[in-house]
Formats: structure tokens, C-alpha cells, sequence
């Protein structure tokens, strides 16, 4: 994920939010359809129904990228979320199974929750970890997705570490599996998982270069 680089999932589709329209071109293919959008002159809710009923596949738009994240902030219900990207002493990266996509414990803000605490409250609900310790932020992600009106939801990653190997799915929640994964052997899992959590090991990946 380029930091310069606000990437917004829409289903399968990405609204990217950049100041340099030259790298967010470097994101697509030539068989990619896109449209360029100035939230000066256009309405965001017009993006959004563009993608959804459209071939297009990507919507970029240019400008001050604090400014037009907030201004699509105002325009949709926003729902913030934690989340945990677990690591243990093994070098093992911890995996959930829900709705038949590898993914990672995360999970909505309760009321008068700190950030920190909901990521790890989610870890441990979802996978039976106790007090996983925050190492730092990674980043943030966020989609686009339709109920009643459009919801965007932006989770807050942190990397994290945990002494304990033994997880609990929390199968009340559609979880089938919780397992470690050695980090070297990810490529499995990555095949089979939401573009968000592909750009947040890309992050991971950065820092480790």
C-alpha cells in the first residue's frame, strides 16, 4: 500500500485517493476501465453508484488526500473498526476462516472504547487470545458497502504479539478456523482473501524491505 495512497474497497472494485495521478496510473493495467473524479465538482455518492452499476472497475481521485477523505467521510455513514495483524515467538502470522475467505480478528468500535482496546478485545473474542501485546499501528483500511444507505468502514490495524499458540474460533460468529501460519508460507492463505488484507501485508512487507 503506497502511504501517498488511499485505497477505498467497493466490492471487488477501488476508489484511490492520491495527490499524484501518475502513481495512482501505475495501479492499473491497460485492460483496467477507470474514471477520474473531482469532489469539488461532483458528488461522492456519484462515484459510488457509478462503480456499482457500471464495467468501470476504478475511480481515482486527485487532490488534497485529507481533504477529499473527509469530504467522503461527510457524505456516507461512517463505521470505525480494530483490527490485528497477531504474530507469535515461531514467526507465525494468525489466520481466521469466515464466509470461506482467509481473513484476520477485527472488529466495530463499542461506545466509549478506545481504538486499541477494541483491537484487542476483537482478537481475543474471535480467536480465544488473551492480552495480545500492540506493537505499533500499521494502517488504516477501508470499504465501501451498501445496507440501508452506503456505510464506509475504516479499521485501524495494529501488529501485534502473543506467548500463547492455543486459539479458540469464535464459531458463533461464522469463524470456522483460527490457525498460525508460518510467515514464509502466507501465499496460500493471501490466495483466497479480501484485497484489504492483501495491502496490509504489502505494508508489512515494505517494512520488512
Amino acid at each position: 500500500m503506497n502511504m501517498n495512497m488511499i485505497k477505498i474497497i467497493l466490492n471487488n472494485k477501488r476508489i484511490l485517493l492520491t495527490e499524484d495521478y501518475q502513481a495512482a496510473m501505475k495501479q492499473f493495467t491497460m485492460t483496467n476501465a477507470y474514471i477520474t473524479f473531482n469532489l469539488t465538482r461532483q458528488k461522492a455518492s456519484d462515484i459510488v453508484d457509478i462503480l456499482m452499476i457500471s464495467e468501470i472497475q476504478d475511480a481515482i481521485i486527485v487532490g488534497n488526500i485529507e481533504k477529499n477523505l473527509d469530504t467522503l467521510k461527510r457524505s456516507f455513514r461512517v463505521i470505525t473498526a480494530g483490527g490485528g495483524v497477531v504474530f507469535n515467538n515461531r514467526n507465525e502470522l494468525l489466520f481466521i476462516y469466515r464466509r470461506k475467505k482467509w481473513d484476520l480478528p477485527k472488529g466495530k468500535l463499542d461506545r466509549g472504547e478506545s481504538i486499541e482496546k477494541c483491537a484487542v478485545r476483537e482478537v481475543f473474542e474471535e480467536t480465544g487470545i488473551r492480552r495480545p501485546e500492540i506493537v505499533r499501528k500499521l494502517c488504516n483500511t477501508y470499504h465501501l458497502y451498501l445496507e440501508t444507505s452506503v456505510i464506509l468502514k475504516e479499521t485501524v490495524w495494529y501488529l501485534m504479539f502473543t506467548e500463547t499458540t492455543w486459539l479458540k474460533p469464535q464459531r458463533e460468529e461464522g469463524i470456522k478456523k483460527a490457525v498460525w501460519v508460518h510467515k514464509n508460507n502466507i501465499r496460500y492463505q493471501l490466495r483466497n482473501t479480501y484485497p484489504s488484507i492483501i495491502d496490509i501485508f504489502e505494508v508489512l512487507l515494505n517494512e520488512d524491505n
